[in-house]
């Protein structure tokens, strides 16, 4: 393309169901390249992490040089929140409290104080820029702590109290842009702290958390096939075939 020519961008629309498959996709190929890359996997970076990155770039190089914009459908996207927000507290145990101590504590007093500096610095900088003090909520606590649901759950409310427009859009890519650095520069620091400390965990015991990439344990039944079963099933649909 010349230069001044102004790109044409066409506008391509993902129903709610391919965008789904796309996400399955998109974790997929971000579980291969922390199973091959061993930097990823020493510094903990989370598989969606890794796989959300590559397929933003993808979006973003399709943008700036095919002139394509991706617009997806994301009705799954809030269902499946409800699913996530009614079902992450099923396990959580009065005992599991307990038992977490003195370290517990501290973590609940430092989260809380964060949210207190979250909001400060969100509505001071809203206010700086002209803007209500709402949006520095939106985009402090809301977003950083309460994550994606949250700030999509409060967005609406915002942007009628305020007549901002695009509150929802604000929201999502600050709970988006924390979720990432918070994933990017949380697996190296607790690496080093890590590092630091003496552990005796036993040969053979699996993350706490996470992919364990080991090939000896695909017969259980896990998310991660639960997955790969229904990308499976639904493949034939997206290729034609009965």
């Amino acid at each position: 393309m010349a230069a001044g020519d102004k790109l044409i961008i066409e506008t391509v629309q993902v129903d709610s169901f391919f965008a789904f498959t796309i996400g399955i996709v998109v974790f997929f190929v971000g579980m291969r390249a922390n199973e091959r890359i061993g930097f990823l996997r020493d510094y903990n970076i989370p598989e969606p992490v890794t796989g959300g990155i590559l397929a933003a770039l993808v979006a973003l190089l399709l943008y700036s040089f095919g002139g394509i914009e991706i617009e997806y459908d994301l009705a799954i996207r809030d269902l499946l929140l409800v699913y996530f927000f009614t079902t992450i507290g099923l396990n959580a145990r009065m005992q599991d409290l307990v038992s977490g101590g003195k370290p517990l504590a501290v973590l609940l007093v430092l989260t809380l104080g964060y949210i207190v500096v979250q909001d400060i610095v969100g509505v001071l900088s809203a206010q700086t820029i002209g803007q209500p003090a709402a949006m520095g909520v939106l985009t402090g606590s809301a977003a950083l702590i309460g994550g994606h649901g949250t700030a999509i759950a409060w967005a609406p409310d915002i942007a009628a109290d305020h007549g901002i427009s695009n509150a929802l859009e604000v929201g999502v890519a600050a709970a988006t842009l924390g979720l990432v650095m918070a994933s990017l520069l949380g697996g190296p620091i607790a690496k080093l702290l890590l590092a630091r400390q003496v552990t005796d965990t036993a040969e053979g015991d699996g993350p706490v958390v996470g992919i364990e990439h080991k090939k000896e344990d695909e017969a259980r039944i896990t998310h991660v096939n639960f997955m790969g079963a229904f990308w499976c099933s639904m493949l034939p649909s997206y290729l034609g075939t009965p």
